[in-house]
């Protein structure tokens, strides 16, 4: 085997253990994210979003805040509220789905690109 052979070899060895590295991590950190996210979206249940949406529509009218006013701000809240809820949501589908993060299709990429490597020394 030549130098540069030898040094490709390494390389996508160095290339496997990254992978490997990434592939761990993700696994060690999917649970502790689901987990968090179910925490945030149980802190927001609808009575305490309603409470929190209320408390706000009346620290604004404390102040002085004309009706329409308070009113359109107290709708802006509530959509910003629901919209970070829908993010949420989509944060945990994704890490719900185990589809994304399978060690076969990153060793598969790994060995058709060896494989293409290996390709072009021969060419």
């Amino acid at each position: 085997m030549s130098e540069e052979e030898k040094k490709k070899e390494e390389d996508i060895e160095e290339l496997r253990g990254v992978f490997s590295a990434i592939i761990d991590f993700v696994k060690g950190i999917r649970e502790p994210v689901i987990d968090l996210v179910k925490s945030l979206m149980e802190t927001v249940s609808g009575k305490e979003l309603g409470e929190d949406i209320a408390t706000f529509y009346k620290k604004l009218k404390e102040i002085g805040m004309p009706e329409d006013k308070a009113m359109e701000l107290t709708r802006n809240y509530l959509e910003t509220r629901l919209n970070v809820l829908r993010e949420l949501g989509s944060l945990l589908s994704k890490f719900s789905t185990k589809e994304k993060f399978k060690p076969e299709k990153i060793k598969e990429a790994i060995r058709k690109a060896k494989e293409k490597e290996e390709g072009r020394e021969h060419q």
